[in-house]
């Protein structure tokens, strides 16, 4: 069995790399690529609505309800945070950068509005607390065989991150429970 495409949004002019639905509003998503943009798409309608702008291209994109703010990685080894809600066609709220090598994937955690694990070609995973412009801390593999090898993908669920990449292997990782919205950050 084969199904077409229900639609088609026309907007990027390079490839698309990522893209998320915006859980606070079901007919909207965002999508990122080559072309060094962010978008915005009215998915009922079929239009851009609006056209974020960056220097470098975008690798993947995440959406949080909690913080309202879109988090992308990017080949300058960068983290950049963006508000959908703002008006200016290039503003970037934070950019984090700690990473060795392109950082090919991000995931907010699903119960924070300030927790953020990003996954690099530096073979690490940074887990942030966006409140703060440097890494909680790192994680390195514990293997001989992911040790060096490019991560290039990663999702977050309850208190385990998930990352997978070049080795062929999948690294699971327990986040430290400690920090919560709720709490007081007190070491890493």
């Amino acid at each position: 069995m084969t199904k077409a495409a229900i639609g088609t949004l026309n907007g990027h002019v390079g490839p698309v790399t990522s893209v998320c639905f915006n859980a606070d509003q079901e007919s909207q998503i965002f999508s990122g690529g080559w072309d060094h943009s962010v978008r915005t798409w009215d998915v009922a309608s079929g239009v851009n609505v609006m056209t974020n702008l960056c220097d470098k291209v975008i690798l993947d994109i995440d959406y949080s309800a909690h913080s309202r703010l879109i988090a992308t990685g990017h080949a300058d080894r960068s983290v950049r945070l963006w508000d959908p809600r703002s008006d200016d066609s290039t503003v970037v709220k934070m950019r984090l950068s700690s990473h060795k090598g392109f950082v090919s994937s991000v995931a907010w955690a699903p119960n924070s509005a300030y927790m953020l694990a990003s996954a690099s070609h530096d073979s690490t995973i940074k887990v942030w607390d966006i409140r703060s412009r440097t890494p909680l801390y790192t994680v390195y593999a514990a293997s001989d065989k992911d040790k060096g090898k490019k991560l290039l993908g990663l999702d977050w669920h309850k208190s385990l991150l998930l990352a997978g990449g070049e080795s062929g292997s999948l690294r699971i990782h327990s986040v430290n429970s400690q920090y919560s919205d709720d709490q007081e950050q007190t070491s890493a």
